[in-house]
């Protein structure tokens, strides 16, 4: 049999889509419909804070006294402790949260999670503690950086002022898709 003289059979139902795409192209232009050209912009994301995390103040005799450095255990005589993350807590189990210690001038959190809970993470469950978090500071208009029990800093959640939000995860030797490792994700611990 000789191919050159073969006819390939097309299914009708295949040609549809293409002839509704030209229909729908066709009738754009005939209402006057061009598309817009866009020039690219780079966009600057918001950077979290780079100074180190002090985890001193979580022993109670090196806490301040005069209310600038809020943790977990500071209990109100008044009224509700903010910023407040139990029930976000909860969300993950209630065991991956140590400690936070909140910074009311600065309008930020720094989260201290579990290092063994947080490595069983992956990528998804390390974003999406992150994001949660950082929303629920949000709410107090905190940003949010988290770290490990020895200060190795492992995310952030940082807000403009405005609605422009950024959620980073710190992956050790690796580069995100943006190209740069952020100066938070590189800080040391003292």
């Amino acid at each position: 049999m000789d191919k050159r003289n073969t006819v390939s059979k097309i299914h009708p139902l295949s040609v549809v889509p293409c002839v509704f795409c030209l229909v729908f192209l066709e009738s754009c232009f005939l209402v006057g419909w061009k598309p817009e050209p866009v020039l690219a912009q780079k966009t600057v994301g918001v950077q979290p804070d780079t100074e180190a995390v002090n985890l001193n103040f979580l022993q109670p005799d090196n806490l301040p006294n005069d209310g600038s450095v809020i943790t977990a255990d500071t209990i109100s005589q008044t009224k509700l402790t903010t910023p407040s993350f139990w029930w976000a807590d909860e969300q993950f189990g209630g065991k991956l949260l140590d400690n936070w210690l909140a910074y009311p001038s600065k309008r930020r959190v720094d989260l201290v999670v579990n290092r063994q809970l947080w490595s069983l993470l992956n990528y998804l469950g390390r974003y999406a503690f992150i994001n949660k978090m950082g929303n629920v500071a949000r709410d107090y208009n905190y940003n949010t950086r988290v770290f490990n029990q020895r200060g190795k800093p492992l995310g952030a959640y940082t807000c403009d002022g405005n609605s422009m939000c950024q959620v980073e995860v710190c992956i050790p030797g690796q580069v995100p898709l943006a190209g740069k490792v952020s100066a938070f994700c590189q800080l040391s611990q003292n």
